[in-house]
């Protein structure tokens, strides 16, 4: 909080307003001091802080001042940042960086874009960070601040790392290594190091990945940054895992373990612990992982990591399940799918759903291994394509290898008798037919793999048409009870919603999703519709959040959805073509729809129109 303070006190301490205005600024910052040095209670620092930042706004609006209105709404954006309340920060980092480029400050309007870059890559949104990344880079180009410029680029490797554009976020690390070479911000330069490291190691180059790793340890312990040296040992011991040498593996998860405990990082010695454990589980040596993930489970959960309870929960369901022990791997994966608010890691979301449906199987609950059959196959459907190629690629290195190996044998058959040629032109017949058998393998694993894709979307199709035929009967119903008194929406005060006033909120958003669909104009926005319920879109958010378990844009999303299922299934709509639904429903592309579809129904829009079957 004391960052605050001195924000605030700088941005009014660059003013030339009026003697009124200077007095009452004096006076709110004077009290805001006073009030958090008394007083420890940071949901009334925090009100405080934002009331004090709109009472500057409100001032200073009128004045067409772009540097301070620039400045302060950067100001409250740091402050919705300081207590992670990332959705509002973005407002004011929006709101602030054109005003930034108005006054030329263009260090500032970077930061801004900074900062918005990594809320929308903290979301998982990778292609609108890196746009956000490469204006701030914009920016720089004129700029002399080597730090900032190199944070640019470790963001932008970050986001090229997750969209798996590899070959350029080495560039990008690099990049970050060179502008900071004769500077003394070695932690950054480690930190590149330590990215180039996990590129290396997700590429399975395990030799360049411990090379980098080194580097980055070294100067981890130069500067006797504990943290960062434990996180070190902790990927030098995976790298060692992927290699095979278990010991050199286990040395280095305990290592990290130490220095976590030392600084007691709960979360860090947790990730070590499964770490460890999944290197005993592979080794068959189930208790010492059931107790190494046990207390992992436990640290996680004492810190609320809900994707580290996920995992070790997910860990703990496969161990339980090749252990024979069904009742309790029953327990850790249904726990572990049952998490919400959080992108669950497909991997281990696909082994889940292997193990209950092998124990509901075992347990002759044939419903039920069915339903999580079903939810295995579609989990992996999104490896699908990767493991064909795979393949395809090992048949392809095979037969290039088979080929020069060929050819090396033709060329000293011309210089042998006439014997050694006809056994060569056996082994070629040979080695073709071998060729053949491995690509017909191929192909029959592919065929026997789709057909059974095939067979679990078609099945995905018929729940979809009794869920639209379902919702088809429901608005029916709705429009016949419907009578012509108009549900008046109050308005909610600026204060916190009680229970009662939630409860109406909630009926009045389902009202106007399912009566009035407001979700069919494409440019719906969370304001527009926050707007019309007389409420704001803080509170909005929350309830769509706490009661619907979702954010806006796929609560939105789903409903679109729903309607188009039901204009797929209506033959009034046969001659629609797919991007005219989706217009129609109020997406604003094809692509866009495309991907909703798939994520909501399981299939896509054109497979469900084409397996419908209506005339």
């Amino acid at each position: 909080m004391k960052k605050l303070i001195i924000i605030l006190i700088i941005i009014v301490g660059n003013q030339s307003f009026s003697q009124n205005f200077h007095y009452r600024s004096y006076n709110f910052l004077k009290s805001y001091t006073e009030l958090v040095l008394a007083r420890h209670n940071l949901k009334i620092e925090k009100i405080t802080a934002l009331k004090h930042a709109n009472n500057g706004i409100r001032i200073i609006s009128s004045t067409q001042s772009y540097y301070l209105l620039s400045n302060l709404f950067y100001t409250k954006a740091k402050i919705y940042d300081y207590y992670y309340e990332y959705d509002s920060s973005q407002i004011f980092y929006t709101l602030a960086a054109p005003l930034f480029a108005k006054i030329k400050d263009s260090i500032c309007a970077a930061k801004c874009y900074i900062n918005m870059g990594v809320t929308e890559y903290y979301y998982g949104h990778y292609d609108t960070a890196f746009v956000y990344y490469n204006l701030a880079s914009e920016y720089l180009k004129t700029s002399n601040d080597s730090n900032l410029i190199a944070k640019v680029y470790n963001n932008l490797g970050l986001a090229n790392k997750s969209l798996g554009n590899y070959k350029k976020a080495l560039e990008n690390f690099q990049s970050v290594i060179d502008f900071l070479e004769n500077t003394d911000n070695e932690l950054s330069i480690a930190n590149a190091y330590l990215n180039i490291g996990i590129v290396y190691w997700e590429q399975k180059n395990y030799d360049q990945a411990l090379k980098n790793f080194n580097f980055s340890l070294e100067l981890y312990e130069k500067l006797n940054s504990e943290n960062d040296i434990a996180s070190t040992y902790n990927n030098i011991g995976l790298i060692y895992n992927n290699k095979g040498d278990t010991a050199k593996a286990i040395l280095y998860y305990d290592k990290a373990i130490d220095i976590y405990t030392s600084i007691d990082n709960q979360n860090g010695i947790a990730s070590s612990l499964v770490n460890k454990a999944v290197l005993l589980d592979n080794a068959k040596m189930y208790d010492d992982a059931e107790l190494l993930f046990l207390e992992a489970l436990q640290k996680f959960e004492n810190i609320d990591y809900k994707l580290g309870i996920f995992i070790t929960k997910s860990n703990l369901s496969w161990l339980y399940s090749v252990t024979n022990q069904n009742d309790k791997a029953l327990k850790f994966a249904l726990e572990a799918v049952d998490i919400k608010s959080i992108d669950k890691p497909i991997k281990y979301l696909s082994d889940s759903y292997f193990v209950l449906a092998n124990v509901y199987s075992d347990m002759k609950n044939y419903q039920k291994a069915n339903e999580f059959y079903k939810k295995y196959l579609q989990t992996k459907d999104s490896i699908f394509n990767l493991e064909i190629n795979k393949q395809t690629t090992e048949i392809q290195t095979k037969y290039e290898t088979e080929k020069k190996e060929t050819q090396l044998q033709l060329f000293q058959q011309q210089l042998t008798i006439q014997q050694l040629e006809i056994k060569n032109k056996q082994k070629r017949i040979f080695t073709t037919t071998s060729i053949l058998i491995l690509i017909l393998l191929s192909a029959i694993v592919f065929a026997i793999l789709y057909i059974q894709k095939q067979k679990s979307y078609l099945a995905l199709v018929e729940q979809n048409i009794k869920l639209a035929k379902s919702d088809i009967e429901k608005e029916k119903a709705i429009q016949k009870n419907k009578e012509n008194n108009e549900k008046i929406i109050p308005k909610y005060s600026d204060t916190n919603l009680n229970e009662e006033q939630k409860k109406e909120l909630i009926d009045n958003v389902i009202i106007l999703m399912e009566e009035e669909k407001y979700y069919m104009n494409e440019q719906f926005t969370i304001n527009d519709f926050a707007k019309e319920l007389h409420t704001n879109r803080n509170y909005l958010s929350q309830i769509i959040n706490e009661h619907f378990n979702t954010n806006f844009n796929n609560f939105v999303n789903e409903f679109r959805v729903k309607e188009a299922r039901k204009m797929l299934l209506n033959p009034e709509f046969q001659n629609y073509t797919i991007e005219g639904i989706a217009k129609s429903v109020g997406f604003h592309s094809k692509a866009t729809f495309n991907t909703a579809f798939k994520k909501f129904t399981g299939v896509t829009p054109s497979f469900f129109k084409n397996n419908t079957n209506i005339s």
